[in-house]
C-alpha cells in the first residue's frame, strides 16, 4: 500500500503521557478511541518501586480500553540487555502493563539482534513493542517491532526538511508513528495531521509544547479537540495484522 492511499485513511493518536496521573490523564482518556495509546514513565522508567497512582491510572486506562504501555531506555544498545529485561518486568510485575515503549534505539543494522532479542521477550509476555530511533531507521527493523517511531521533532523541521526512505510506502501506516512538537496553533497542527497521513503514518501526536520536555502536558482543549477530530476522520483501525489486540480494542465500543 502506498502512501497516496493511506493519506485519507484515518489515524489513531498514541502519547508519550509523561505527566503524573490525574486531570490530565482524564483529558487524554476523553479522547478514546482515536486516543489507543498511552505511555507510563513514572521516574525515567518504571523506577525503584510500585506507584499506586500509576497502578490505578493503567487500570483505568484499560478498563476504558486504551492500551498502555511502559517506557525503558536502551541508551543506544550500550545498556545491557538482562538491565533493560529487569525494567520491563518490573513494568509487567508493578502495573500490567499492555507493551512496552523502547527508547534511544539504534538505526543501524549491525544492531538489530540487540533489538530483536528484546521483541522476543516482551511478545513471550503478549505485549505490543515500539522501537523510538527518533529518526528513520533501517528496514531491517520492520520485523522485530510492531511500530517505529519514525519521526520525533519539530514542526517546522516536518515541514521543511522531512524525508524518508522509499520503502516505509510498502508496509501498512500503522507500523509508524510521527510525534511533532513545537507546532504553534491550531491551523500548523491541521497542516501536520494533513502531511503525516500522506507521509504514511498511521499514528500520530501533535503538540504546541516544547523541549526541554514537550511531553510533559496536553494541548489546549480547541487544539486537542480539533486533532482527535481530524486524526480519526474515515474511521478505520490500524492495519497491522500481527497486533491483533490493538485491532480488537479499536473495533470495540467506546
Amino acid at each position: 500500500m502506498t502512501s497516496n492511499e493511506n493519506c485519507d485513511r484515518a489515524q489513531k493518536i498514541a502519547v508519550p503521557s509523561y505527566f503524573h496521573p490525574g486531570s490530565l490523564w482524564d483529558k487524554l482518556e476523553s479522547g478514546y478511541p482515536t486516543v489507543q495509546i498511552g505511555i507510563i514513565n513514572p521516574n525515567s522508567g518504571a523506577g525503584r518501586s510500585s506507584n499506586p497512582d500509576y497502578v490505578q491510572q493503567v487500570q483505568s486506562s484499560q478498563q476504558l480500553g486504551m492500551t498502555i504501555i511502559g517506557y525503558v531506555y536502551t541508551s543506544y544498545g550500550r545498556r545491557s540487555l538482562n538491565t533493560v529485561k529487569n525494567d520491563i518486568d518490573k513494568y509487567y510485575n508493578w502495573y500490567n502493563v499492555d507493551g512496552i515503549f523502547i527508547d534511544e534505539t539504534i538505526t543501524s543494522c549491525s544492531d538489530v539482534s540487540y533489538y530483536s532479542n528484546l521483541y522476543g521477550y516482551i511478545k513471550g509476555k503478549g505485549g505490543t513493542v515500539i522501537i523510538n530511533p527518533g529518526t528513520q531507521t533501517n528496514e531491517c527493523y520492520v520485523d522485530v517491532v510492531d511500530i517505529i517511531l519514525n519521526y520525533e521533532n519539530v514542526y517546522s523541521h516536518y515541514v521543511n526538511n522531512y524525508s524518508q526512505p522509499s520503502w516505509v510506502s510498502n508496509y501498512p501506516a500503522s507500523k509508524f508513528w510521527h510525534l511533532v512538537h513545537k507546532t504553534p496553533d491550531i491551523s500548523s497542527m491541521e497542516n501536520a495531521i494533513d502531511l503525516s497521513k500522506q507521509r504514511n503514518a498511521g499514528w500520530i501526536y501533535i503538540t504546541p509544547d516544547t523541549l526541554p520536555n514537550p511531553w510533559d502536558t496536553l494541548p489546549s482543549e480547541a487544539y486537542w479537540d480539533r486533532e482527535i477530530e481530524l486524526a480519526g476522520e474515515n474511521d478505520s483501525p490500524p492495519e497491522d495484522p500481527s497486533d491483533q489486540k490493538l485491532l480488537q480494542k479499536s473495533n470495540s465500543p467506546g
